[in-house]
Protein backbone atom coordinates (compact mmCIF):
# COMPACT_ATOMS: atom_id res chain seq x y z
CA UNK A 1 0.00 0.00 0.00
CA UNK A 2 1.24 3.28 -1.24
CA UNK A 3 2.27 6.32 1.28
CA UNK A 4 -1.11 8.24 0.09
CA UNK A 5 -3.11 5.74 1.10
CA UNK A 6 -2.01 4.88 4.50
CA UNK A 7 -1.97 8.57 5.33
CA UNK A 8 -5.52 8.98 3.92
CA UNK A 9 -7.02 6.79 6.77
CA UNK A 10 -4.53 8.84 9.04
CA UNK A 11 -6.44 12.12 8.30
CA UNK A 12 -10.22 10.45 8.94
CA UNK A 13 -9.30 7.78 11.68
CA UNK A 14 -11.05 9.34 14.64
CA UNK A 15 -14.11 10.20 12.27
CA UNK A 16 -14.40 6.86 11.30
CA UNK A 17 -13.64 5.81 14.75
CA UNK A 18 -16.80 8.10 15.76
CA UNK A 19 -18.85 6.83 12.84
CA UNK A 20 -18.72 3.19 13.49
CA UNK A 21 -17.46 3.38 17.04
CA UNK A 22 -16.92 -0.03 19.16
CA UNK A 23 -19.05 -2.50 17.75
CA UNK A 24 -19.78 -0.83 14.61
CA UNK A 25 -22.20 1.47 12.80
CA UNK A 26 -26.05 0.32 11.42
CA UNK A 27 -25.02 -2.02 8.85
CA UNK A 28 -22.20 -3.62 10.45
CA UNK A 29 -24.49 -4.37 13.63
CA UNK A 30 -27.60 -5.77 11.78
CA UNK A 31 -26.41 -7.04 8.40
CA UNK A 32 -22.35 -6.74 7.75
CA UNK A 33 -21.00 -8.61 10.91
CA UNK A 34 -24.26 -11.16 11.43
CA UNK A 35 -23.85 -11.95 8.08
CA UNK A 36 -19.96 -12.98 8.53
CA UNK A 37 -20.00 -14.73 11.77
CA UNK A 38 -22.91 -17.22 9.98
CA UNK A 39 -21.10 -17.56 7.01
CA UNK A 40 -17.89 -18.21 9.40
CA UNK A 41 -19.45 -21.14 12.25
CA UNK A 42 -17.98 -22.09 14.73
CA UNK A 43 -15.37 -19.88 15.75
CA UNK A 44 -14.31 -21.25 19.12
CA UNK A 45 -10.10 -21.42 19.73
CA UNK A 46 -9.61 -20.44 16.07
CA UNK A 47 -6.81 -18.22 15.01
CA UNK A 48 -8.15 -15.16 12.78
CA UNK A 49 -6.47 -12.55 11.44
CA UNK A 50 -8.64 -9.61 10.38
CA UNK A 51 -6.42 -8.00 7.52
CA UNK A 52 -7.42 -3.59 7.16
CA UNK A 53 -8.89 -4.07 10.88
CA UNK A 54 -9.58 -0.28 11.11
CA UNK A 55 -10.78 0.92 14.40
CA UNK A 56 -11.04 -2.91 15.31
CA UNK A 57 -15.19 -3.63 15.43
CA UNK A 58 -15.28 -6.42 13.56
CA UNK A 59 -12.21 -8.07 15.26
CA UNK A 60 -14.10 -7.55 18.28
CA UNK A 61 -17.29 -9.15 16.82
CA UNK A 62 -14.90 -12.29 15.93
CA UNK A 63 -13.84 -12.03 19.53
CA UNK A 64 -16.80 -12.12 21.15
CA UNK A 65 -17.47 -15.23 19.05
CA UNK A 66 -14.74 -16.86 20.69
CA UNK A 67 -12.29 -16.50 17.86
CA UNK A 68 -8.37 -15.77 18.81
CA UNK A 69 -8.41 -12.35 16.63
CA UNK A 70 -5.46 -10.76 15.58
CA UNK A 71 -6.16 -7.09 14.32
CA UNK A 72 -3.86 -6.09 11.33
CA UNK A 73 -3.80 -2.24 9.58
CA UNK A 74 -1.73 0.01 7.26
CA UNK A 75 -3.19 3.41 9.52
CA UNK A 76 -1.26 3.53 12.91
CA UNK A 77 -4.16 6.59 13.98
CA UNK A 78 -6.56 3.02 13.39
CA UNK A 79 -4.61 0.89 15.11
CA UNK A 80 -4.64 3.05 17.93
CA UNK A 81 -7.74 3.84 17.72
CA UNK A 82 -8.35 0.26 17.85
CA UNK A 83 -6.16 -0.32 20.95
CA UNK A 84 -7.97 2.09 22.90
CA UNK A 85 -11.39 0.06 22.41
CA UNK A 86 -9.59 -2.84 23.61
CA UNK A 87 -8.04 -1.24 26.44
CA UNK A 88 -12.29 0.20 27.52
CA UNK A 89 -13.57 -3.90 26.35
CA UNK A 90 -10.91 -6.38 27.06
CA UNK A 91 -11.46 -8.92 24.72
CA UNK A 92 -7.67 -10.39 24.38
CA UNK A 93 -7.40 -8.65 20.54
CA UNK A 94 -3.81 -7.85 19.56
CA UNK A 95 -3.63 -5.14 17.32
CA UNK A 96 -0.87 -4.92 14.69
CA UNK A 97 0.57 -2.07 12.35
CA UNK A 98 1.13 -2.79 9.11
CA UNK A 99 2.68 -6.10 8.63
CA UNK A 100 4.12 -7.16 5.38
CA UNK A 101 5.68 -10.56 4.98
CA UNK A 102 6.35 -13.73 2.47
CA UNK A 103 4.68 -16.86 3.16
CA UNK A 104 7.73 -18.60 3.37
CA UNK A 105 9.49 -16.20 6.55
CA UNK A 106 5.57 -16.86 8.28
CA UNK A 107 5.76 -20.49 8.55
CA UNK A 108 9.33 -20.37 9.33
CA UNK A 109 8.38 -17.96 12.16
CA UNK A 110 5.00 -20.16 12.95
CA UNK A 111 7.23 -23.27 13.35
CA UNK A 112 9.57 -21.26 16.00
CA UNK A 113 6.68 -19.61 17.57
CA UNK A 114 5.13 -22.44 18.49
CA UNK A 115 5.23 -23.90 22.00
CA UNK A 116 6.70 -20.96 23.52
CA UNK A 117 5.18 -20.65 26.84
CA UNK A 118 2.96 -17.54 27.22
CA UNK A 119 3.03 -16.69 23.71
CA UNK A 120 0.26 -16.43 20.99
CA UNK A 121 2.07 -18.81 17.97
CA UNK A 122 -0.08 -16.60 14.99
CA UNK A 123 0.80 -12.98 16.72
CA UNK A 124 4.22 -14.16 17.75
CA UNK A 125 5.04 -15.19 14.01
CA UNK A 126 3.23 -12.41 12.35
CA UNK A 127 5.68 -10.07 14.53
CA UNK A 128 9.10 -11.79 13.85
CA UNK A 129 8.21 -11.79 10.05
CA UNK A 130 7.16 -8.08 9.09
CA UNK A 131 8.90 -5.50 8.04
CA UNK A 132 6.54 -2.82 9.62
CA UNK A 133 7.28 0.72 8.54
Amino acid sequence: MNGMTAGSWEHIAIWWDEQVGEWGDYYHQHLILPALLRALGELTRLSVVDLGCGNGASSRWLARAGADVIGVEVSAAMVERARAWEERTPLGVEYLEYVVFSHRTLRKSLAGCRGLPGRRPLACALRESSSAP
